[in-house]
């Protein structure tokens, strides 16, 4: 890859990203005095970083509510690219978190979620299928900014 390669949509990055690593950064769950709602909320904040042309890190916090209790997990995804150097648009790596790492995550967040519920021993949520095309980082117009989940 040279160093002047740019890069404009995910489809550019996927013959030249490979999945390096998954890490775990918050597993955690508590019991909570039951309400009589049963209602299970869900929240996500996500943050992309890694450092242009080496490497694309994509990071996802899930916080679940539900009557017996609070549930968060959070996951990073790092990819690398298999020769250094180019540069990836703003949208590129949009669409990329939208649609590859996002995707790569979303069994971890599931299986976290359940397997802390069972430890609590409550009843594990049933979180809801996420089509590819359904998470999305930002609206059409809006100005993507990286948000660390930790703040």
């Amino acid at each position: 890859m040279s160093a002047d390669r740019r890069y404009e949509n995910a489809r550019d990055l996927l013959p030249v990203l490979e999945l390096n690593r998954v890490t775990a950064y918050e597993v955690a769950g508590k019991r909570v005095p039951s309400s009589e709602t049963t209602e299970i909320k869900s929240s996500m904040e996500s943050m992309i970083g890694g450092e242009e042309g080496v490497a694309f890190i994509f990071r996802v916090r899930q916080r679940v509510k539900t009557d017996e209790a609070e549930i968060t997990a959070d996951f990073e995804v790092e990819y690398r690219f298999s020769e250094p150097g180019g540069q990836i648009s703003e949208d590129a790596l949009v669409e990329f978190a939208e649609k590859v790492a996002f995707m790569a995550l979303v069994p971890y967040l599931r299986e976290s979620v359940h397997t802390t519920a069972m430890r609590l021993g409550v009843q594990p949520p049933l979180l809801g299928m996420v089509r590819q095309g359904e998470f999305r980082l930002r609206a059409e117009d809006e100005i993507v900014s990286g948000r660390d989940p930790q703040d």
